[in-house]
């Protein structure tokens, strides 16, 4: 079944209002987890909503806080994220980042004392509308083990650059540095599916389809052997020593531990314009990206596609078209509903 963006978006920002947060942090809230959607990527989308508004009701994230600058360094900066709503801090921080950009060409902020921040994407896109480079990184509970162990000591640790286009569809770098992000993990279990051998292992090590036995003491395995386990590594000291957030392996999890998270970033944005232009800088990268999608293709490769391309396609599909919730989250939404008298208003399309 579809629905309308609009109305999960306003239904969800209800949600978001009547558990405490304010307006600007409720709408940041609702459009976070919808334009994870529209994107396709569901893991990250509105099934989480619950456990975001559980964590305000049990008193563990703390709504209406609004992220605080400790030291400025002119192209740097350190904030103290108040253990807010990750994806409003974030959303802040990299505006913050943008306008000290425009002044000084690039602006670095490690931000301490947050939470999960959701789709990378829906706040870095910020840097790219002003045709800069944004970025993005931050640790996360433990679920991944290191190249060659059992035991999981970092967590999915995102990574996202964007890169700005003159069409305005910005070349997206935005993932897990896990196979797969753990999300896709508690929706599958969420919705009684299994998943494919090799995302992770369970608590003796053997691999396993079975995303309860990964979650409940099993663990995730980082992308690319060796290499991807160095990129996650490289993530955990920027986001622990640089920023000072929590350790993956203390950090309190969004599902499970009663307690805040802790979690580090180091958001960016780089103003192209200071180095090279935004036209000469835009021509440049789509004369690169056009050269590779003209390049010759394997047998069995019908299109050779970008970072982030499919997602902007679903993207820009789901604006007519609505987006796709299974039924077992739509019965969640429902039962939030009720639980903080929010009228159901979700709108069906087909």
């Amino acid at each position: 079944m579809n629905y309308s963006c609009q109305s999960v978006t306003s239904y969800v920002s209800k949600l978001g209002l009547a558990a405490g947060m304010n307006e600007r942090e409720a709408r940041t809230f609702a459009r976070s987890l919808v334009s994870s959607n529209m994107r396709g990527l569901d893991s990250h989308g509105v099934m989480r909503t619950g456990a975001y508004l559980k964590r305000i009701e049990d008193g563990f994230l703390t709504p209406n806080a609004e992220p605080r600058v400790t030291k400025d360094a002119g192209t740097m900066l350190a904030v103290d994220g108040a253990n807010g709503l990750g994806m409003y801090t974030a959303k802040e921080v990299m505006r913050m980042c943008v306008e000290r950009a425009k002044e000084t060409g690039i602006c670095l902020t490690a931000v301490r004392n947050s939470n999960h921040f959701g789709n990378a994407a829906y706040f870095t896109r910020q840097a790219s509308r002003q045709h800069m480079i944004g970025f993005a990184m931050a640790n996360s509970p433990k679920a991944v083990a290191p190249f060659g162990g059992a035991e999981p000591m970092f967590g999915t640790n995102p990574l996202c650059i964007v890169i700005p286009t003159r069409d305005g569809l910005p070349y997206e770098l935005d993932m897990a540095t896990s196979l797969v992000a753990q999300g896709k993990l508690i929706l599958a279990r969420k919705e009684g599916r299994s998943v494919p051998e090799g995302w992770g292992v369970d608590r003796s090590g053997n691999r396993t389809a079975d995303p309860g036995q990964i979650l409940d003491g099993g663990t995730l395995l980082p992308f690319g052997g060796a290499k991807g386990y160095a990129i996650t590594l490289m993530i955990e000291l920027m986001c622990v020593a640089l920023a000072q957030g929590e350790k993956s392996t203390t950090m309190g999890s969004m599902y499970r531990d009663a307690r805040p998270q802790g979690t580090g970033f180091v958001l960016g944005a780089i103003n192209v314009n200071a180095l090279v232009g935004a036209a000469d800088f835009e021509a440049a990268a789509e004369e690169v990206l056009r050269d590779i999608k003209n390049s010759r293709r394997s047998p069995d490769c019908s299109e050779i596609l970008m970072p982030g391309e499919i997602e902007n396609n679903k993207f820009q599909k789901a604006i007519s078209d609505g987006i796709t919730i299974s039924d077992t989250v739509i019965e969640e939404l429902r039962s939030l509903g009720l639980k903080y008298g929010v009228p159901y208003s979700i709108e069906t399309i087909f």
